[in-house]
């Protein structure tokens, strides 16, 4: 059988190398440019390079589109227009969007991937690889204020690979598959990752609470989601208590996070405060430039940290225009979706952010996992 969906779709091996391109990458970006050592940051970062050639790939394989060749141009003019330290500077921020909104549209407008079940092998066995490199090379690390586990990523990249990791399983029905990732991905202390990894289980327990005298417990298991979203997003010390008991159960040391959790709404603050100042200007409708976020909390707070919210972050750092776009392409691509895909990305873009954590492969395994959901895809 042909590897080929159909039309200008990827072969199942080019989804696969896409799929495990960038944790592999990453992995030897630590081992040869960090040495044993995670808290010391690579010299060098190749993920944005590896991301141009995914892009270009990308506006190859959709036998250059118009949607695509606009990105790519836009994605030019933007490097060389925004006023930076360099242009590998500005590049290293704008790929991840680009890229972000290249494969969202690319893979709304083409058919569902069809793999084969020793390419599901694959996948889990790189989930397996991904685990244990990073619990191999791991230690704790106070970052932001809070104990962490890090490893050949930074926690929150973890978190969110191992819950794209479990959304793929659970909605291929791979229980104990999903279980056991979730808990790697849990462990490392990640807020985010934690109520991402969630998701996926809503759609596990509402597929299977057929009985419609559940309805009520399904409703109300939605409900909780749904609060715990709202709750997280407007007030980071509302979740506290739940982070606690997760602690407590995998033994996490217990340490103070007031600074932590008012550290956003001060960034926040001041955000809106300089969007207010500046008002209708160019600043905010086509923003201020690659880290400018950084750079603008560094000056107010001393502390070297983007927004932590990709609409806020690029609101600032692109303005009004780069936040269009960004919500235009996930629009595109979720109206193919379900409600669990919707939160899914939603808590990730909100809580954390998506687009800085590498997410090409988070994109591309939770494709597989609608594919399943809709029951387009053969497995042989």
């Amino acid at each position: 059988m042909s590897e080929k969906t159909s039309g200008i779709s990827f072969t199942s091996t080019e989804y696969l190398m896409l799929i495990a391109g960038t944790p592999v990458l990453q992995f030897m970006e630590f081992i040869f440019l960090k040495g044993w050592d995670p808290n010391v940051r690579p010299e060098k970062n190749f993920t944005p390079y590896l991301y141009i050639v995914c892009f270009l790939f990308i506006v190859f394989k959709s036998r250059y589109e118009i949607k695509q060749i606009a990105l790519l141009i836009l994605f030019a003019t933007c490097v060389i227009f925004y006023p930076s330290k360099s242009l590998a500077n500005n590049a290293s921020y704008l790929i991840n969007v680009f890229v972000s909104c290249s494969l969202l549209l690319y893979l709304r407008d083409n058919p569902y991937i069809i793999l084969t079940r020793p390419h599901y092998r694959q996948i889990t066995l790189l989930a397996v690889v991904v685990v244990g490199m990073f619990y191999l090379f791991s230690t704790e690390v106070l970052l932001e204020g809070r104990f962490y586990l890090s490893g050949f990523v930074i926690p929150h990249q973890f978190a969110y690979y191992c819950a794209s990791f479990a959304f793929l399983f659970l909605y291929s029905n791979r229980l104990l598959s999903a279980i056991c990732v979730s808990l790697a991905g849990i462990y490392v202390g990640a807020r985010s990752g934690l109520l991402a990894t969630l998701i996926p289980y809503c759609y596990y327990v509402m597929r299977n609470l057929q009985d419609s005298k559940l309805k009520l417990l399904r409703y109300s298991f939605v409900a909780l989601i749904l609060g715990l979203m709202v709750a997280v997003t407007v007030d980071a010390s509302l979740f506290e208590r739940l982070e606690s008991t997760v602690d407590n159960t995998f033994n996490f040391q217990n340490k103070s996070t007031d600074e932590y959790s008012e550290s956003r709404t001060i960034i926040w603050f001041n955000m809106f405060q300089e969007i207010e100042a500046d008002g209708l200007s160019w600043s905010n409708i086509i923003g201020r430039g690659p880290y400018a976020s950084i750079n603008f909390n560094y000056s107010r707070t001393g502390l070297e940290i983007w927004m932590h919210n990709d609409i806020f972050d690029l609101l600032f750092n692109l303005g009004v225009l780069g936040v269009m776009l960004y919500i235009y392409c996930f629009f595109k691509y979720l109206q193919r979706s379900d409600i669990y895909s919707i939160l899914f990305f939603l808590i990730m873009i909100v809580t954390n952010g998506f687009f800085t954590y590498s997410p090409v492969t988070m994109i591309l395994l939770h494709y597989l996992a609608i594919s399943h959901r809709y029951k387009r895809m053969k497995i042989i």
